[in-house]
């Protein structure tokens, strides 16, 4: 039998890169340099309403073929401040680059929270100062899911599907996945991530969320 664990979440997300892309009537090849871009700076902060430690990841982008993971940020400034005036200062852990909240705090729906980041990623001595804002939503209540065996080009995979009513109005959801205890997402490359866009205010009677190969199964017939 499926579980399932509906934790509202909001995420502040700050990729600081920028591209501009110029249409015109004639069309042109366009190398992209992707294995010598400059490093910017990737925040990832995640509120929950539940009491925890809240968390946000600092670090610096690497090339797109690179495999290692991002490179850390330490000694940054961080701080969450509330619609409502409070502050809640994050250190940094053991961990370089994650910092957390000195105590648990739980979000509070419909509250507003701005996150600032000073860091000194070029190493010049001088902080630069990085912002973003959500405010945070209701919780999605999921009826029920379950999850059903599909044959794709003859490998068995599972499909897990969602039964829940859309809220009316512009939404966006992360999902992620627990397996036996184990985070089967366990990078954010991993994660569903989707709008709401032309399911809003719909029922979800059984919408394909998730899908996870039957890797045991599928072994046995590869080559």
């Amino acid at each position: 039998m499926a579980t399932h664990h509906s934790t509202n979440y909001s995420l502040f997300i700050i990729h600081c890169s920028l591209f501009i892309i110029s249409l015109s009537a004639c069309t042109a090849p366009i190398d992209l340099n992707t294995a010598n871009s400059e490093p910017v700076i990737v925040i990832y902060g995640c509120l929950s309403e539940d009491s925890v430690y809240q968390t946000v990841r600092v670090t610096m982008s690497s090339p797109y073929f690179e495999v290692e993971p991002n490179k850390p940020v330490s000694n940054a400034i961080v701080s969450i401040q509330s619609s409502d005036n409070q502050v809640f200062e994050l250190i940094e852990t053991n961990e370089k680059g994650l910092y957390r909240t000195r105590s648990p705090m739980a979000a509070v729906v419909g509250t507003t929270y701005h996150l600032s980041v000073q860091a000194d990623i070029t190493q010049s001595g001088s902080m630069k100062l990085y912002e973003a804002t959500t405010t945070m939503q209701h919780t999605f209540i999921v009826d029920s899911i379950n999850i059903d065996e599909r044959t794709i080009m003859g490998f068995k995979h599972f499909m897990l599907n969602i039964y829940a009513q859309e809220e009316l109005g512009p939404d966006y959801y992360c999902a992620y996945a627990i397996v036996n205890d184990s985070l089967t997402t366990a990078t954010i490359s991993r994660y569903t991530v989707f709008s709401d866009f032309g399911i809003d205010g719909q029922y979800l009677d059984g919408m394909p969320l998730m899908q996870f190969e039957d890797i045991e199964s599928n072994m046995n017939k590869m080559p």
